[in-house]
């Protein structure tokens, strides 16, 4: 629980043989063209292939390249066909040719009765379908032939006709519910499960489940997804910021490390950004803290990211431009060997990577509900809901305490994944780190996240300063439930 650097090496780490090399690919394109003008069919065919080589596209890498139409991400089914389909989710298809739509559920087009029917939903927030909703405007026993929908637009000489009419405003009441409509950020990209000594089958119910994987594949959360990929820059499809792609030899500006200009100090690291010029953009910045974790992968290590995105990732310390709200003369940094974020001094020489587009902001405002003296606080930025009762229990214990957890008439409770539990730290904010209400001012909470380089510890978030690192799954820390 110190808070103190990891024992990552501070070493360069050399592409292995499954590393994605898209220029070499790329190679075995130009091979191709030059079948291509040999009009012999067979080369010709080989030329085909290296056409293909030429747009640098590997499926499976989680990045959308040229010729491919999706790359291991999810998406919701109306964004594929918003005249299809009304819900359900669907999954990129293993050539990334397209979406698996088989779990999508298709409009009815015969239905003539759902718009009234989303009316009454919207009558009461809940109990319009009832036409008890109809008490509302005091002409109720109409509101009971508004369950056939146009019915109930007759309904409009009482309050409970006008509120039919419209099945937006019921979309406006049910947000009015303590337990709205669940909401998701980034995965943190585990894709295994884990007891306290090893991997085993994610459960869906016992010991040992609702942990991260289990709901990465009910997709409660996005696909670490990168796209717009070129020599230079990669960009998020999660945060839509773009990044320098590449480590340089040196950074022009810097002078610590060897060679000498391999690594920066803070100041250093500020101004190499701030003067970049690169694929014709001169608005590059030394990312946040909140940013630049995205990129981890909690499903890898050494480094913990995507070879294929990021070639030259080391798997070390790299700069954050957020200060120690405590000691302004510390800022923050994000280990790439399994991921740790901590603290250190800013004359540190460490390697930086650049970044540009809108800042992502702190969750600093949350919306507080209450249900029978039971309190739900609700993040206006993330729309994560979270549980004010919290626990102590030891890892298997906090999976089965979210797990169980039936609050303010909700339930669908889970233990937070690293990158849930990381958007309650307000990293401008020390003891606690936080602008939930009632955040405990020194405490490790529990994630649902396993360290994948040692299957008996799971990750944690230390709440006084916002710093992250594993400890034994054996031990019994505090416990908050998200939903």
């Amino acid at each position: 629980g110190n808070d103190s650097s990891s024992s990552g090496n501070d070493t360069d780490v050399e592409d292995e043989m499954d590393d994605v090399d898209t220029g070499d690919s790329g190679d075995s394109g130009n091979t191709g063209n030059t079948g291509n003008t040999g009009n012999t069919g067979d080369t010709g065919d080989t030329g085909n292939t290296g056409d293909t080589g030429d747009s640098g596209a590997v499926c499976g890498n989680n990045v959308v390249e040229n010729g491919e139409d999706c790359d291991g991400n999810v998406v919701d089914c109306v964004d594929i066909d918003p005249a299809k389909y009304e819900s359900g989710k669907a999954k990129c298809l293993d050539d990334c040719s397209g979406f698996n739509t088989i779990t999508c559920i298709e409009k009815d087009p015969g239905d003539t009765g759902n718009t009234g029917n989303t009316g009454d939903t919207g009558d009461s927030g809940d109990t319009g379908n009832t036409g008890n909703t109809g008490n509302t405007g005091d002409t109720g026993n109409t509101g009971n032939t508004g369950n056939t929908g146009n019915t109930g637009n007759t309904g409009n000489t009482g309050n409970t006709g006008d509120t039919g009419d419209s099945g937006n405003t019921g979309n406006t009441g049910n947000t009015g519910d303590t337990c709205d409509p669940m909401n998701k950020i980034a995965c943190s990209g585990q894709q295994d499960c884990y007891n306290d000594t090893g991997e085993i089958s994610c459960p869906s119910s016992g010991d040992f489940s609702g942990q991260d994987a289990y709901y990465e594949g009910k997709f409660y959360c996005d696909m670490i997804v990168f796209t717009g990929v070129t020599d230079d820059t990669v960009t998020s499809s999660n945060t839509g910021l773009m990044w320098q792609r590449s480590d340089p030899e040196t950074y022009t500006g810097c002078t610590g490390g060897t060679p000498a200009g391999s690594r920066c100090t803070y100041t250093q690291a500020v101004n190499y950004c701030s003067n970049l010029s690169l694929s014709g953009h001169d608005d590059w910045r030394l990312p946040k803290i909140n940013e630049l974790y995205t990129l981890i992968n909690y499903g890898r290590q050494d480094p913990a990211t995507s070879l294929a995105v990021f070639p030259e990732m080391q798997s070390i310390w790299y700069w954050s431009k957020s200060e120690y709200s405590d000691n302004t003369n510390e800022a923050w940094y994000a280990h790439f060997n399994i991921g740790n974020i901590y603290k250190t001094a800013k004359t540190s020489d460490l390697p930086v990577r650049c970044v540009r587009g809108t800042e992502l902001m702190d969750s600093t405002n949350f919306t507080e509900k209450e249900v029978g003296g039971e309190k739900i606080y609700t993040d206006s930025r993330t729309g994560l809901q979270w549980a004010s009762q919290k626990s102590t229990k030891n890892w298997k214990g906090a999976l089965e305490y979210c797990e169980s957890l039936d609050w303010a008439g909700c339930d669908e409770w889970r233990l937070p994944n690293v990158m849930e539990l990381r958007t309650l730290v307000n990293w401008s904010a020390y003891s606690p780190a936080s602008s939930l209400p009632g955040m405990n001012t020194g405490s490790w909470f529990w994630t649902s996240t396993t360290d994948v380089t040692d299957h008996s510890k799971a990750w944690y978030v230390f709440s006084a300063t916002g710093s992250s690192d594993r400890l034994s799954k054996t031990d019994n820390k505090t416990v908050i439930c998200v939903r």
